[in-house]
């Protein structure tokens, strides 16, 4: 069975999670041949006590159309999170997480699954069941691949 690859984007109104939140994702599953199938999007409230990053703040509030996107009717981030953990289930195949950065993005998702659901972005010698398959590739090394 060949793959599904979970190329997923985020944005955040800071630069690393907890303090900061997580304000909205996507995610489009592609095959090898680029053909879809499937797509989710979320945003996400505010973590609970979360500051923003004032710089990151201005430069997304700087840009309204992102902030327009990423800011749209946010829902509660466990709910979010557990959506999407059944979506990457409901995939038919194999899915391994792309995102570029994938050192950013995957460790925002990884934090939020972790923190909602007791999941983790990838498999390792750590507690949470994996959500993804294999390590996680960076979006431009697929490409060049």
């Amino acid at each position: 069975m060949s793959l599904c690859y979970v190329v997923t984007d985020i944005e955040t109104d800071g630069p690393e999670p907890g303090r900061p939140s997580m304000l909205s994702f996507a995610s489009v599953a592609v095959d090898g041949n680029g053909e879809i199938m499937g797509q989710f999007e979320a945003c996400l409230q505010p973590l609970p006590g979360a500051t923003s990053d004032p710089e990151t703040l201005e430069w997304l509030q700087g840009q309204p159309a992102v902030w327009a996107d990423a800011t749209r009717d946010p829902q509660p981030p466990g709910e979010v999170m557990q959506a999407y953990a059944q979506w990457v289930h409901g995939l038919s195949r194999p899915a391994p997480f792309v995102a570029h950065p994938l050192a950013f993005d995957g460790f925002w998702i990884d934090w939020y699954l972790r923190r909602f659901l007791g999941q983790r972005l990838l498999h390792g010698p750590y507690g949470g069941k994996k959500l993804f398959a294999g390590a996680g590739i960076d979006l431009p090394t697929l490409v060049m691949g």
